[in-house]
């Protein structure tokens, strides 16, 4: 259903509360008295209701007068600092135009020549207190002036950067759920329009932790190469043998994967398994450590690759935080080229000098490389949180020759580190040949960026902070040249009115390089009225339009870059004493919002020439042909609900409805909702009086019981189909709970039963295998060997690196309730195993490539052997798709199945 808007312009957004909080407190100031560095104190964050401390920046106070008298001002928004009280949250900037609330950025330059461009920083908390306010991934000015944030979601986000490849750029970031030391997301490429493509991993990656994700890619790389591919990490949950590091037989351990992933078909190229080519115990990472003991929901995580790089085309450097080493990687075979190891040993590069030794480093990358050299730079935390205090963190810059003789030893270039060292137990980034070739480092854990001349590593120009440091992280940050002008959204225009004028506020969501916006006069059945120009100041520009506000007067603005306009805004409104604005906020859906004072309510139906009781019926009317399970709304005449009722009832979509009727009494007040699903997004506000939608469209209505005639539910269902009874004489004194109801009847039919064995096809005697599936090899019916009956199933599969492969089933999901235990057992005869880790039979969920929540061992006795395990789906797994499964992770595998089973215990 579509909604139409009540304004100038239809299908526009919300103001968020906090937006609204913001406009509230605007409305109590002189508009023309816009005090450059005034302070504010003891104002209300409109999110959180505690109370904050707004202080003006006053040294970000430009303003203009344009020839037509328009006079532009950075928005008070715009340098708003919200600094909660007892540091609730760390300290945010807010805007009137937009919802996003980014970190304040505290930066102290030294004067000296800083690179071009702009700084990318993803930062999330890690405590609940003095966190983020707004956890997102931001492109910043270096004078903390916001350019791009990308939508908010309740996902982390980590990696926003600048990539360019074959001359263009594209901005990739990685979204999803951390667990532990990893993640589990998506990753997102976007062109320089903000268009994206979503990248996901299909490959089997276990994970034991019971959710599901958006995908299973990690978040520590997101590397674009010139051959049109992505690399990209993963980590897989995987039994292990740990009895030698004191751990239990049964274990876990966190198996480190990457990919080469064609970024157009997503096919996977290239893959790589850390398990395939270390032993566990060789890890520098104690077993019990903040990153897991070896248990299915807390493994060890051995390796711990926290960087990719193609190197020429045939090679991928690589880096193992837990191993403290670098390794060259062959594209054809996986095997390992190299060891460069930050100990005493040095791997195959011999021992490094003392003060290029490196410990848990991450973000390692190759420059200038050659047949006969290579500059390696790396983020060296040298520090975790098991290993605390042993030496700085810092930048490192390494020379290698090649290929590599201990009797040419690494070469230290240069070490980056401040003058008050710090201690970085995880995360960081260190990012050489900026614009003008300054280097740029951020220190991971605790919101601390720094930028340094191109040759000294002592030369800090430039240093910022956007967070505490026990509190805030960014897994990596970069300074980059960009240009984005995005395609799926406009400029946002809020209209503010004030006793004598009108201000607007605008800004555009990751547009870069504008210099000004035309406003004009936008009256609908006009054509547009030039009214002056604004020159962009920030992020947020403001204008003081220099009109009465009792004028009727609708605005638009259009965005100027090198004196082109290259896109126009939504239109606010200036209504007599009615304001209505909209703005599109960063995805380009309905978030913004109409105030419409209470005086001017029915002026503003009159504007389209229709009375709000209309306006109900017609929604009513619609109502009954959506097909929506339940609705409830009031009326305020009688005779309009008999006449809406009797309609509802009569509506050929809908064939008929029940009634409950209860009228409050004289001293009691009610309120009840109307909902109606909708993709628009619309608030108009009067009184006490409200409607709005926003994806899901609720009207409310609160009065007093003076006010009402009749408070009526209208109740319907799909599933049964009753009759409407209303009866012109009810008694509509009724006392508020006492309710007259028509009874619905139903037909029912019974359900069909459920088997005991869930498992279809369980012995294979239907000398076929559906509906079983296979996970990476073939699987078909066999009579060679048995364990009861004609058949069974066989399967055999190989790979050239290691693979889940194995064989399941999907469970019909109506002979399965989420909460109830089930166990799955299986008849399973191993025949050949070729560098494979634990069997097992397990419960799993999800398509693509599955995820398992329980298992249980498969012994090889030679002869078949019943293994079995205790299924328990979540809701969210259900929902997936439950399915069992015989599987493991091999380079070669085969085995026999029979007589399986899945029963409720």
């Amino acid at each position: 259903m579509n909604i139409t808007r009540i304004a100038c312009q239809p299908t526009t957004p919300l103001l968020t509360d906090d937006v609204k909080s913001a406009t509230t407190k605007l409305k109590t100031n002189d508009a023309k008295a816009i005090p450059v560095g005034k302070k504010v104190i003891d104002g209300k964050d409109g999110k959180d209701g505690k109370g904050v401390k707004v202080v003006k920046d006053e040294k970000t106070g430009e303003s203009s007068v344009d020839k037509k008298g328009i006079k532009t001002f950075r928005s008070w928004s715009n340098f708003d600092i919200v600094r909660p009280k007892n540091d609730h949250t760390y300290v945010y900037r807010r805007f009137e135009s937009s919802p996003h609330k980014p970190p304040h950025i505290e930066w102290n330059p030294n004067g000296k020549e800083l690179a071009k461009g702009y700084v990318f920083i993803t930062p999330q908390s890690s405590g609940a207190e003095r966190g983020l306010v707004q956890a997102a991934s931001f492109i910043m000015k270096q004078n903390a002036e916001m350019i791009y944030a990308h939508d908010e979601t309740p996902y982390d986000s980590e990696g926003l950067r600048v990539q360019t490849v074959h001359n263009e750029q594209y901005l990739t970031l990685w979204r999803g759920a951390r667990k532990m030391s990893h993640g589990f997301g998506e990753v997102i490429v976007m062109n320089s329009e903000y268009e994206k493509t979503v990248l996901h991993l299909d490959a089997i990656i276990t994970n034991m932790y019971g959710q599901k994700f958006l995908s299973t890619l990690d978040f520590h790389e997101q590397e674009l190469t010139t051959r049109g591919t992505i690399l990209v990490t993963a980590y897989n949950t995987t039994m292990y043998n740990l009895t030698q590091m004191g751990g239990s037989e049964h274990g876990f351990v966190t198996d480190s994967l990457f990919f080469e992933i064609d970024i157009e078909t997503q096919e996977i190229l290239f893959s790589w398994s850390a398990l395939d080519h270390f032993w566990p115990e060789d890890s520098m990472l104690p077993l019990i450590s903040s990153s897991g003991y070896g248990g299915p929901k807390s493994p060890y995580d051995f390796f711990h690759l926290s960087s990719i790089q193609a190197v020429n085309h045939d090679s991928f450097l690589i880096s193992s935080r837990n191993f403290w080493s670098v390794y060259l990687i062959s594209r054809s075979n996986g095997r390992i080229l190299w060891e460069l190891r930050g100990n005493t040993k040095g791997g195959d590069f011999g021992a490094l000098p003392h003060h290029g030794r490196f410990r848990w480093q991450n973000h390692v990358r190759a420059h200038n490389v050659t047949s006969r050299e290579m500059i390696l730079s790396m983020f060296d935390n040298h520090n975790s949180l098991e290993d605390l205090g042993k030496t700085y963190s810092r930048g490192l810059l390494l020379k290698l020759k090649l290929p590599p003789n201990p009797k040419e030893k690494p070469e230290v270039l240069r070490i980056l580190s401040p003058d008050r060292a710090k201690i970085s137990p995880e995360y960081g980034s260190y990012q050489l040949g900026l614009s003008n070739g300054n280097q740029f480092m951020s220190w991971g854990a605790g919101g601390v960026v720094h930028e340094y001349g191109p040759d000294d590593g002592h030369d800090l120009r430039w240093q910022a902070r956007f967070g505490y440091d026990e509190t805030i992280t960014s897994y990596r940050a970069f300074k980059d040249v960009w240009t984005g002008t995005p395609s799926k959204w406009t400029p946002a225009l809020v209209v503010e009115k004030r006793e004598d004028t009108v201000l607007g506020f605008v800004s555009w969501n990751g547009a870069t390089d504008i210099e000004s916006y035309n406003i004009y006069l936008a009256e609908p059945g006009t054509a547009l009225k030039p009214l002056g120009k604004a020159n962009v100041l920030g992020f947020e520009t403001g204008f003081d339009l220099g009109v009465k506000n009792n004028e009727t007067n609708c605005i638009m603005v259009a965005a100027v870059r090198k004196g082109q306009e290259i896109r126009q805004s939504n239109v606010g409104c200036i209504q007599g004493k009615t304001f209505v604005s909209t703005f599109v906020d960063s995805r380009g859906k309905a978030t913004g919002d109409s105030v419409v004072e209470k005086t001017t309510m029915q002026k503003i139906m009159g504007y389209f020439s229709i009375n709000i009781d209309l306006i109900a019926a017609l929604l009513l009317c619609l109502f009954c042909c959506t097909g929506s399970d339940f609705t409830t709304m009031r009326f305020t005449h009688s005779a309009l609900l008999l006449a809406l009722c009797q309609l509802a009832s009569a509506s050929p979509c809908k064939p008929s409805s029940s009634v409950t009727s209860s009228a409050p009494t004289s001293t009691e007040t009610e309120s009840a909702s109307f909902s109606i699903e909708t993709s628009a997004a619309t608030s108009v506000e009067t009184g006490s009086s409200t409607i709005s939608h926003d994806t899901t469209l609720t009207a409310s209505e609160t009065a007093s019981a003076s006010d009402l005639s009749v408070s009526t539910t209208l109740v319907s269902t799909l599933s049964a189909e009753p009759t409407t009874t209303l009866d012109a004489t009810t008694d509509l004194s009724t006392t508020l709970g006492e309710t007259t109801t028509a009874e619905a009847s139903t037909t029912t039919t019974s359900a069909p039963e459920i088997p005991s064995n869930r498992v279809r096809n369980p012995g294979f005697e239907d000398t076929s295998v559906v509906p079983w599936e296979v996970m990476s090899g073939t699987l078909s019916p066999s009579s060679s060997d048995l364990h009861t009956g004609s058949q069974s199933g066989y399967f055999t599969g190989s790979a050239p690196m290691s693979a889940m492969m194995g064989s399941r089933q999907f469970i019909d999901p109506t002979w399965i309730t989420p909460g109830k235990s089930y166990k799955f057992s299986a008849w399973v005869k191993i025949t050949s195993t070729i560098n494979c880790g634990y069997r097992f039979v397990a419960c799993g969920h999800g398509t693509g490539s599955g995820t398992t929540s329980s298992i249980g061992f498969i012994t090889e006795t030679g002869g078949f052997s019943l293994a079995s395990v205790t299924c328990t789906w979540t809701q969210a797994q259900w929902e997936a798709g439950p399915s069992v499964q015989i599987r493991s992770s091999c380079t070669g595998l085969s085995f026999f199945v029979d007589d399986a089973t899945l029963e409720e215990v």
